[in-house]
């Protein structure tokens, strides 16, 4: 199953008239919230489709049902390769490689290796704006 899934992507891969990585840069530009963490962190972005992304940090509070803004926005450069996301941020220490698992109209689906044996999950949703999805009484 896993080879006929990769050799499936790989054959839409050749045949599509628009670059792999294109393709993805087109979809992914816009607004993506990504579902509350169990820590609080629920953090809207914004990716323009060419190379810039900027990040809105917030944080639920779960017990009062409210959120809020936990800082300035974040500017940084992004760049789509080989199914991952790259961020780049000014002070090279902040990088990050998110692999794209999933990529839909409406939904996002990240990954990002910590060490071999963890992998951590973030679902997004595609959002109007600057839309956190914390639970809101």
């Amino acid at each position: 199953m896993f080879y006929k899934k990769n050799l499936s992507s790989f054959l839409t891969f050749l045949i599509c008239p628009l670059t792999f990585a294109q393709s993805q840069n087109d979809l992914i530009k816009g607004y993506w919230a990504i579902q509350p963490l169990v820590n609080g962190i629920a953090n809207v972005v914004y990716l323009d489709g060419k190379e810039t992304t900027t990040n809105y940090a917030f944080e639920c509070d779960f017990q009062n049902k409210t959120s809020k803004p936990t800082g300035a926005a974040e500017v940084s450069k992004y760049k789509i390769e080989n199914n991952n996301l790259y961020l780049i941020y000014p002070n090279e220490e902040g990088n990050q490689t998110l692999h794209i698992k999933s990529l839909e109209k409406d939904k996002m689906t990240l990954e990002q290796s910590l060490f071999e044996t963890h992998v951590l999950t973030f679902e997004y949703q595609r959002v109007d704006g600057v839309k956190n999805l914390c639970p809101i009484k």
